[in-house]
């Protein structure tokens, strides 16, 4: 789920945690109120639009509110990095059926585009709100969460993490 997007596994740990995509929203909904994402309403366990004709709605959120979701995250559940760090994770179905998924995350996949610094978090992409990026990365001790949202194409997404990711980790100010 964390290496390359699966909205479909996402309704699965959805249903499975809390019995329904409804109560898990619901519950994704109220740790969001005590993490302070003010301005965020979630509709799905996974961000994905609705269908066509639906009358559902859309996830919201800010670049801040998944910053600060980010922070909770890596502080409380620190090993999600071992995850979110991989260029890529081989699966063995029961069967003995090999996969392999690729991350989606550019600057952790991509060997041209690799950043030695960078390990998470999370890519998202959908028509409606274009590419985007929570990125993660430490360097000398320090950890910096940078937010790309709603970009027209994964590269510019790319270009501005790194930029910001690099900017952040440089800094003389913290």
């Amino acid at each position: 789920l964390m290496v390359q997007s699966a909205n479909d596994v996402a309704v699965m740990f959805a249903e499975r945690i809390s019995g329904s995509t409804a109560a898990f929203v619901k519950a994704m909904n109220a740790e969001a109120k005590l993490l302070g994402m003010t301005k965020t309403v979630f509709v799905s366990p996974n961000g994905y639009p609705p269908p066509k004709g639906s009358n559902r709605g859309f996830d919201v959120s800010t670049a801040g509110d998944l910053a600060k979701l980010a922070g909770a995250l890596v502080g409380k559940y620190p090993e999600i990095l071992s995850y979110t760090s991989l260029a890529a994770v081989k699966i063995t179905s029961l069967n003995g059926e090999s996969f392999e998924y690729v991350n989606h995350n550019n600057l952790i996949a991509k060997p041209k585009m690799r950043m030695p610094e960078a390990d998470g978090l999370k890519t998202g992409y959908h028509d409606a709100g274009g590419s985007s990026l929570v990125l993660t990365g430490k360097r000398n001790g320090k950890r910096a969460i940078v937010v790309v949202v709603g970009s027209a194409k994964a590269e510019e997404r790319d270009e501005a993490a790194c930029k910001l990711l690099t900017d952040s980790l440089g800094s003389l100010s913290w």
